[in-house]
């Protein structure tokens, strides 16, 4: 083999290496985000079934000051957990309330 070959398979190897290394530390870092995400969620619906344990007639701007979620997330984990039929609405949005099912 000569120098010229020997140095293009060099460097060829290394390009191989290198995409097998980047796409490696991509699927790793998409799967502990995926992780992480799903831990937070699981302690935020937690918290969140622990506040209307609590608090029946608790608002969602409420369960937001109390958990340091947005509205918009405290309205996702809601909507989350009656899916999960771990809570339902009783009466309307103004003067009804909250009952944990489990």
């Amino acid at each position: 083999m000569k120098k010229e070959e020997f140095e293009f398979f060099i460097q060829q190897r290394e390009k191989t290496s290198e995409k097998t290394v980047e796409k490696t530390v991509e699927k790793t870092s998409e799967k502990t985000s995926e992780k992480t995400s799903e831990k937070t969620s699981e302690k935020s619906s937690q918290k969140i079934l622990a506040l209307i344990a609590d608090n029946k007639n608790i608002t969602i701007e409420e369960i937001a000051i109390f958990t340091d979620l947005t509205t918009r997330a405290v309205k996702k984990n809601i909507s989350k957990l009656k899916q999960e039929g771990k809570i339902k609405r009783i009466g309307p949005d103004k003067g009804g309330y909250w009952e944990v099912v489990e």
